[in-house]
């Protein structure tokens, strides 16, 4: 069974930094989330079927700049 990247390392990280029973918080974690979930094909991160490393590229991309 794969582990889903986003469930299980991003949601995680960022309950600890990111109150997400504050309304406004609440939308910026559903932001940070959709973004790296839709990068995660592109550049091909992921901790299945894909490099872990290429995170940092996304992280350093035009992408991450919203």
């Amino acid at each position: 069974m794969s582990i889903d990247f986003t469930r299980h390392i991003v949601n995680p990280v960022l309950s600890k930094v990111i109150d997400a029973r504050r309304s406004e918080h609440a939308k910026i974690l559903d932001e940070i989330r959709k973004i790296i979930h839709d990068c995660e094909e592109k550049y091909g991160f992921s901790i299945y079927g894909g490099e872990v490393e290429k995170l940092a590229v996304f992280l350093m991309s035009s992408d991450f700049d919203h």
